[in-house]
């Protein structure tokens, strides 16, 4: 709050403190500060209200990026499958209210990322193709200047996408023509980093002078905790305090998703390179949520300190884009029983797993490990349905529905675990500080 505090009074009384301010210690440099934290446009909302009026202004600023994330992955659902129906909402509702952004809303800077993405990936698909890359560069330049931090994830993220999918030949054009491909994305790349330098080498050379130099160095191979313990967080209400500072990546997306992302793999009329280089961009995620250096790497070589594996609503992206295509095949061919079988089979596993080991998940209460069942058993109940009857109206909006409620109710579950502060505490105490700090000026 003190952040956007400053925010409001530098826009509106003081521009130097964009660039050095005396309140930062004893008198330092703004730039850091403003590109990390305060570049997002939405925050020009703060200026149409007075002070005592911040945390409502917060709220709906965050409000407005829960939206503004369903909205853009919708749009990137409908322009890249060329598909609309209620369907598309249900996926996009699962995007907006993903573990990720519940786990992060006290971070309302991060999750500009979440809107971004999906417009960033629709670039990048028409890069792959060979087409303009005008979107990829202007998308991918708006997240750099609007969070650096997040824009350096997005940045290894679609590495990692075209390494991996360059081995497997996945790329959605002849052999041949390969080479000009990556020569234009890492054209395209390289364009979007300099039209952002004039924020991004103050920033560095900030970084430098401050928080980074004085780093020690985190660098140990080693499984930060057991793989498996992953699962526990595909259940709702799997955020609390004691999973912030410390907890497992927070992934979840709810059960339609996540049976769709399995059946996904087992998908015979899908190119088996398409789906290895997927399933070797799947496995790259989950090791750099247990694999320490890797988790490093997505950090920027720094740990972070509380709201860890702040990079798993790439994986959440990744898995709800993948379970959509899924979904579009199984209406379009219905369902092979023997493989769909297989998958109920892996998610049997692993349900019977955190069951048998419940006491180890801290954080999932009893009620909510029944209602993640009774989610899943509907959720394969509305796919099979699909199935059957194909582009039904009612189903569609059946898919919206369980999906918007699942969504919903792990949202809810968990800001209840995660209430702690009433916006009056804030009010209260901006008030009294502005009083003691007129009362200095006046006497000084």
């Amino acid at each position: 709050m003190t952040f956007f505090a400053h925010y409001r009074d530098t826009l509106l009384h003081n521009p130097s403190g964009f660039i050095y301010s005396f309140a930062n210690a004893l008198g330092g440099g703004m730039i850091g500060t403003w590109s990390y934290y305060l570049m997002s446009p939405l925050n020009l909302l703060i200026l149409l209200f007075p002070i005592s009026k911040l945390p409502s202004v917060i709220a709906v600023i965050t409000l407005l990026k829960y939206g503004l994330s369903g909205l853009s992955f919708g749009y990137f659902l409908i322009k890249s499958k060329k598909y609309v129906s209620w369907s598309v909402v249900g996926f996009s509702t699962a995007y907006a209210l993903m573990g990720w952004m519940i786990a992060n809303q006290f971070n309302t800077l991060w999750i500009d990322a979440a809107i971004i993405l999906p417009i960033i990936f629709l670039g990048f698909q028409k890069v792959l193709r060979d087409k303009s890359s005008v979107l990829y560069v202007v998308a991918l330049t708006a997240m750099f200047i609007i969070n650096y931090y997040m824009g350096w994830m997005i940045a290894l993220f679609l590495t990692a996408y075209m390494v991996i999918y360059g081995i497997a030949r996945a790329y959605p054009v002849e052999t041949k023509q390969y080479g000009h491909v990556i020569f234009k994305w890492l054209k395209a790349s390289i364009l979007s980093a300099m039209l952002s330098a004039w924020l991004l080498i103050p920033t560095f050379f900030s970084l430098l002078a401050g928080k980074t130099h004085y780093t020690r160095n985190q660098f140990q191979i080693r499984f930060e905790y057991n793989p498996l313990d992953m699962i526990g967080k595909f259940f709702n209400g799997s955020v609390d305090f004691k999973q912030l500072p410390s907890g497992t990546a927070n992934i979840f997306v709810g059960s339609i998703v996540v049976v769709l992302f399995i059946y996904y793999f087992f998908i015979s009329s899908i190119k088996k390179n398409i789906r290895f280089a997927n399933l070797g961009l799947t496995a790259f995620m989950l090791l750099s949520m247990v694999f320490q250096p890797l988790d490093l790497l997505w950090h920027g070589w720094q740990l972070p300190v509380w709201y860890t594996f702040r990079f798993s609503y790439l994986f959440s992206f990744l898995m709800i884009m993948t379970a959509f295509t899924a979904f579009l095949h199984i209406l379009d061919e219905g369902l092979d029983s023997k493989r769909f079988s297989i998958t109920l089979g892996i998610i049997l596993l692993g349900v019977a797993y955190v069951g048998m080991f419940k006491k180890h998940f801290e954080y999932l209460r009893t009620d909510n490990f029944i209602w993640g069942c009774v989610f899943l058993i509907i959720g394969i109940g509305v796919i099979i349905a699909c199935a059957i009857y194909k582009k039904s109206l009612l189903l569609s909006v059946a898919v919206f529905v369980v999906m918007a409620g699942e969504m919903s109710l792990n949202m809810v579950t968990s800001l209840n675990n995660l209430d702690y502060l009433k916006s009056h505490d804030f009010t209260t105490y901006t008030k009294m500080l502005r009083k003691e700090v007129a009362q200095v000026k006046k006497t000084g």
